[in-house]
């Protein structure tokens, strides 16, 4: 099979990652896992994983989800920043991006799309779209789903807000 990275189902110089798996006619590598689940320290493991959102002010951002979800701000500099998410190996990360261009929401067509958005649980529906509005979040008139707010925040990037009750 031309073009993919890995060639068998066996570790091999050309599938450095361990394993693999069919996904239709493709081999994709897996990445195995270096500790056994549930054991270990969480600042030993080493698969940790994250989203990643381009802003073009990394401090506002970063400060934005800190304060909305209490999250604490583990790194930050001037090209990027990273929010400890408190248990696991999750992360949320900004990145500096200086050609950054705003989403449009809701998406229209030939404008720039969002690609990928947040969805966070929350107790009280109302009480969170207040305090996330407070913090800098835009809350558009689109809203299509009864139970869930779409909000923007500061750079734009849409993100719902949903109580499981109304979901």
């Amino acid at each position: 099979m031309s073009g993919t990275p890995c060639s068998s189902d066996r570790r091999s110089s050309s599938c450095p990652v361990g394993r693999v798996v069919r996904v239709g006619t493709s081999v994709v590598p897996v990445q195995e896992s270096s500790r056994p689940e549930g054991r270990g320290d969480r600042w030993s493991r080493s698969d940790w994983w994250g989203v990643v959102l381009d802003a073009p002010d990394v401090d506002v951002l970063a400060r934005f989800y800190s304060e909305l979800r209490g999250w604490p701000i583990w790194r930050q500099g001037v090209d990027g920043a990273a929010l400890d998410l408190g248990e696991g190996v999750a992360y949320l990360s900004i990145q500096h991006n200086p050609d950054y261009v705003r989403p449009v929401w809701p998406a229209a067509p030939g404008s720039q799309q969002m690609m990928a958005h947040l969805d966070f649980e929350v107790t009280d529906l109302g009480e969170a779209v207040a305090h996330a509005v407070r913090l800098g979040a835009e809350l558009p008139e689109h809203q299509p789903q009864d139970g869930v707010r779409v909000l923007l925040d500061p750079a734009g990037h849409p993100f719902c807000l949903y109580a499981q009750s109304s979901a």
